[in-house]
């Protein structure tokens, strides 16, 4: 097993996207554009904010990977409780290969805690692969 699906096993499930760990793991093989530039661009964060913070659950599919999309929809629950916010800490963005990266974020609110967001680069775009509570 690569790096990189490990990394995805690891961290899928956390977003309670349930059964999403075999579509995020197949979308870390799909050719994907290497790195344009360093980091998180101010414009990627804050559409991965509105969008993880968005109060519909079509909006939040919108920043989630095309793998995890459908099963989302499907569920029809918010990524997070009603009243917690999500913001991002640009400074902590690591990229783990060419077409994933970490970033870590704070949520307030009723579920308040640390979280690393995994993403991955698709269609020029940082989109939400999963997360993992950090202690």
């Amino acid at each position: 097993m690569t790096r990189n699906r490990k990394l995805a096993v690891v961290v899928i499930g956390v977003l309670a996207v349930g059964g999403a760990a075999a579509a995020a793991t197949a979308e870390l093989n799909v050719s994907s554009p290497s790195l344009s530039g360093p980091g998180l661009s101010s414009s990627q964060q804050k559409n991965l904010e509105r969008g993880i913070n968005a109060p519909a659950v079509a909006t939040e599919a919108d920043v989630l990977a095309t793998g995890l999309r459908g099963q989302f929809m499907e569920r029809g629950e918010p990524l997070l409780p009603p009243g917690s916010h999500l913001r991002i800490d640009v400074a902590s963005f690591r990229a783990t290969s060419g077409d994933t990266a970490t970033v870590d974020a704070v949520v307030t609110g009723p579920a308040t805690g640390h979280w690393r967001l995994l993403l991955i680069r698709q269609g020029g775009s940082w989109l939400l692969i999963g997360t993992r509570k950090l202690p």
